[in-house]
């Protein structure tokens, strides 16, 4: 999660060895179950450095891919190495750099900053496009020269597309126009981030009708839609589409299109990105129920927070009492921070004293979690900078406004690109309904091969999200 972090379970001179569930999970046929025993097996820290060092490179090609990601998910020098190693030149492709690759991109410190000695890392288009996607989590600046070494010699479709996603998450041009789908999407896609301009319907024409229709009327918002057309929009199933429409709609039919989006939409994603926009358009956040507290509200509370700290605080004031009741139920904090955070918001010197003595008592997890909110509730957080930064993150957490949209979308997007042709891409619910890419060639490995069970699992998970700004 965005509000987790790493915490030794055990003291350092214990853990030797990990649990025989970690070790069957990392043999599991399951890609979910690996998934997991990866992550819990970082949480252990150091005390299972030298097991985990002994056992890197052994065991089925499914052990070595959850070996390395627990590696690179527990951080350090010596984690970096064997990642840079695992990444390095090859002079045929293979699976497991591939997966190397990914991690590299996505988790290096140092990936991105050398583009020349990067870019000759991959043996083939797959394991480029492997790299630029998860460069993508981390998005270097880079200008046309430096996306030409990434890209290689003869870049493929996929990744030409993921290339114009990286130069367009850095404010470069958009990817141009082009018959092949994957860079349709991406065209769609990189015109959603904040700081560019929307793609206008007469220049894009039919180009992406065979997409998702969510990813092309998210993205053709100009010229601005008035409120009919929007309601249709909604009528039709599209209203996670016309959500995003608060950013382009004037400023006179903001609350209107607010007010129709909140009571006909149902699913919580849809209504986070509704009420994200709205805090970060500023707009008024109507009191839903002063006794129950509902975490769309704290969604646009926080957004709201980021542009203007002084209006979410006093319009927190009325959300005091349903969190107070939501905190003296006793909830996990992990699952229910939004409660603490509303009384640092807009608490009085008794919330302040209650979130005082449960960071007090706090262990683990929870106090990792209690900190800032303490922290920010005595307008503590560091400078502005700071402080936004913790508001985004919380927020994005949550699925807040556009970043939400992206966060959703743009792993699906991606994911539906790796491992296009495969029985990963016929089994993952996440992908149903997406269409084929001629343009796209047979799977570089297998088709059955786990590696794309493996990306697209880690791809759909919360620790893969591109570095928007």
């Amino acid at each position: 999660m965005f509000l987790g972090t790493i915490v030794l379970l055990l003291p350092l001179y214990l853990q030797q060895e990990p649990s025989p569930g970690i070790q069957r999970g990392l043999e599991s046929r399951d890609p979910g179950y690996r998934l997991a025993s990866a992550r819990d097996l970082a949480t252990l820290g150091g005390g299972v450095s030298k097991w985990l060092r002994k056992q890197s490179g052994k065991g089925s090609p499914e052990r070595k891919r959850a070996l390395l990601l627990a590696t690179v998910l527990m951080g350090g020098e010596e984690s970096w190495a064997i990642l840079d190693k695992a990444a390095r030149r090859g002079s045929r492709p293979t699976s497991e750099r591939a997966w190397a690759l990914f991690l590299y991109g996505a988790f290096h410190p140092e990936a991105g900053v050398d583009l020349k000695k990067d870019g000759k890392r991959p043996a083939s288009d797959f394991e480029r496009a492997c790299l630029l996607a998860g460069l993508l989590a981390q998005a270097p600046s880079l200008d046309e020269k430096g996306v030409k070494m990434l890209m290689g010699r003869k870049p493929g479709p996929r990744t030409r597309a993921l290339a114009g996603l990286l130069q367009g998450l850095g404010g470069g041009p958009l990817p141009p126009l082009a018959p092949e789908m994957t860079l349709q999407g991406s065209r769609l896609l990189a015109s959603i981030f904040p700081g560019q301009s929307p793609l206008t319907r007469p220049l894009v024409g039919a180009q992406g009708k065979a997409l998702p229709r969510l990813w092309r009327e998210a993205a053709l918002r100009s010229p601005p839609r008035d409120l009919e057309t929007l309601r249709l929009l909604i009528a039709e199933g599209q209203g996670g589409a016309a959500s995003l429409a608060l950013y382009e709609v004037e400023a006179d039919l903001r609350e209107p299109l607010f007010g129709l989006l909140n009571t006909r939409l149902a699913g919580a994603d849809e209504k986070a990105w509704t009420w994200g926009a709205a805090g970060e358009l500023r707009m008024n956040l109507p009191d839903e129920d002063e006794e129950v507290l509902d975490d769309m509200e704290v969604v646009g509370l926080l957004s709201l927070a980021k542009e203007d700290l002084a209006a979410a605080e006093s319009a927190g004031k009325g959300r005091l009492p349903g969190a107070r009741a939501r905190m003296l139920e006793g909830r996990d904090l992990e699952e229910d921070w939004t409660a603490a955070w509303i009384l640092a918001l807009s608490g009085g010197p008794d919330d302040l004293e209650l979130l005082r003595l449960l960071l007090e008592r706090a262990t683990g997890p929870d106090r990792a979690i209690l900190h800032p909110i303490w922290q920010f509730a005595c307008r503590s957080l560091g400078d502005d900078a700071a402080r936004r930064n913790w508001l985004s993150k919380w927020a994005r957490s949550l699925g807040a406004g556009r970043r939400g949209f992206l966060d959703r979308e743009g792993p699906r997007f991606v994911a539906w690109m790796l491992v296009a042709k495969t029985e990963t891409a016929d089994q993952k619910a996440e992908l149903a309904g997406l269409p084929e890419d001629p343009s796209l060639k047979r799977p570089e490995h297998s088709s059955g091969d786990d590696l794309y069970a493996d990306l697209a699992g880690l791809l759909l998970s919360d620790l893969y999200h591109w570095d928007l700004p």
